[in-house]
């Protein structure tokens, strides 16, 4: 992967996200270090498919910010959208991007768990 920056690979500084009513996210912060795996857990609701869905330019932020590859996800979607993090990692064909698959398996290749 093409490394865009010598910061942390995942870069989150108090990450808000409201619908409605309901705080989505509270002010989340989060350094991922390029290399890393990261594995997102938490009960229903904690807010994990709302922070994938920012990180992967499919949602917009409330406030805060977030960098992947140097690149903000707001300011920078566009870019964002052709990354190899971006367009490789997370996001495919038909169903814009593949968390919703590997969080029922743990696999991301379609190959039942």
């Amino acid at each position: 992967m093409v490394q865009t920056s010598s910061g942390p690979a995942i870069l989150v500084e108090g990450l808000t996200k409201s619908f409605g009513e309901v705080r989505a996210l509270r002010g989340i912060d989060l350094s991922v270090p390029h290399g890393t795996v990261l594995g997102v857990l938490g009960p229903n609701g904690a807010g994990k498919t709302t922070a994938v869905r920012i990180l992967t330019t499919l949602l917009l932020p409330d406030g805060g910010r977030a960098l992947v590859e140097g690149r903000d996800v707001v300011r920078e979607a566009a870019a964002m959208a052709a990354s190899p993090f971006a367009s490789k990692s997370l996001k495919g064909p038909g169903n814009g991007t593949k968390y919703p698959a590997c969080s029922k398996s743990g696999r991301t290749d379609g190959a039942a768990a």
